[in-house]
């Protein structure tokens, strides 16, 4: 972790611009393999961040993918071998440290992008669109979803795009049926505990509009924040006032710079040390590990029932 002055704005800046289960084991994708006998029909019409019409002629054999979920997403799908690049941040799943990095959100090498040679550049957020379009390879923009819904379309999207229909649902399918399965567990909760996520050293937190938002309402959990709409940096009186029971922090020295700010030291859930100390990616990168983070996050929030 860096210090918190390049943390903060690193990480903010990741999720103002990117938004930003397990990974089916092998076994399930050799058997999504070997029974993906539905092809996709090219040429392939979707719509883009836009709202225009991008034509696949074929699907695409050579992916810059800047966007971690994609990324994760097409390892999971079995269809690693299609990524030729990826932005810097991506570090998931650990075989990815051998892809190519061409850069990173604020400071792409485009010179490295037009000598791999790509047949698809995909990103998730507009930035860099035209500067990619300027080098006469085809550019797909879609946003990043924001619901738990959405991540499923977006891994049965990949699917069809890459030929791989019958993984792309069978994951697609597994991600819904899972999250029925954590909802179905505590169905029977009435009480709604207030969580306080925590982003960054400088008390930055999530709103409405989130998919952590949504994660934490699908959980029966009320963010304190939900007045915030997208990412907003608040105060530690704000924290206080709102009085969370529990606290969700995403960066490793979160639960000590928590347990030793003496302002916050009458809030429930430093008082009784409800603190969860959770990899933010598992909460933040809109893909089949999703279903970690909701789990972990449930099982923090509902011990007893985790038990039974």
């Amino acid at each position: 972790m860096k210090k918190f002055s390049i943390l903060t704005l690193y990480l903010v800046s990741f999720l103002v611009i990117f938004g930003c289960s397990n990974v089916s084991d092998s076994e399930s994708k050799v058997d999504a393999e070997l029974t993906d006998s539905v092809s996709t029909t090219f040429p392939l019409d979707i719509i883009d961040g836009y709202g225009k019409t991008f034509t696949f002629e074929k699907s695409p054999e050579r992916i810059i993918v800047i966007d971690s979920a994609a990324v994760e997403i097409l390892y999971d799908l079995g269809a690693e071998d299609r990524i030729l690049a990826t932005h810097d941040f991506v570090n998931y799943p650990p075989l990815v440290t051998e892809v190519p990095r061409i850069g990173n959100a604020f400071a792409l090498n485009y010179e490295k992008i037009v000598s791999l040679e790509p047949d698809l550049i995909y990103i998730f957020f507009d930035g860099p669109y035209e500067d990619l379009v300027a080098l006469d390879i085809p550019v797909l923009y879609i946003e990043s979803p924001t619901t738990l819904e959405g991540v499923a379309e977006r891994i049965k999207l990949w699917g069809t795009i890459i030929n791989k229909k019958n993984a792309g649902e069978k994951s697609s399918n597994d991600f819904l049926q899972s999250l029925s399965k954590i909802e179905s567990k505590i169905s029977d909760v009435e009480s709604f505990p207030s969580v306080y996520h925590d982003v960054s050293p400088d008390w930055w937190t999530s709103g409405s509009g989130t998919l952590a938002y949504e994660m934490f309402d699908r959980l029966k959990a009320r963010n304190i924040f939900d007045d915030i709409e997208g990412w907003s940096q608040v105060s530690v009186e704000q924290i206080v006032d709102r009085n969370p029971q529990f606290v969700l922090s995403v960066y490793p020295e979160g639960r000590e710079m928590l347990l030793t700010t003496e302002a916050l030291r009458s809030v429930d859930a430093i008082r009784n040390q409800k603190i969860l100390t959770i990899e933010g990616d598992l909460i933040a990168i809109e893909g089949p590990r999703l279903i970690n983070g909701m789990t972990t996050i449930a099982e923090f929030l509902y011990p007893d029932i985790y038990r039974e």
